[in-house]
């Protein structure tokens, strides 16, 4: 399972919301909600994400090896 809370640390860091990937970043909302799912994204979906908030994708997101991870 793939973790995103690093992203969600970062836009509230940053004062963004989701509404600043869709509208910003250009993800759509089916994009948006597969990262509270914990569901996988494209590369370039991420690559997008870390340029527009000048990050690394390891600050976003994270590989869980079990749920307690």
């Amino acid at each position: 399972m793939i973790s995103y809370i690093g992203l969600e640390e970062i836009l509230r860091e940053r004062g963004k919301d989701r509404r600043y990937l869709h509208e910003v970043v250009g993800l759509s909302n089916d994009t948006i909600a597969k990262f509270k799912k914990g569901e996988s994204v494209s590369v370039s979906v991420l690559e997008r994400i870390c340029l527009a908030l000048n990050c690394d994708i390891g600050d976003i997101c994270k590989i869980k090896k079990s749920p307690r991870d």
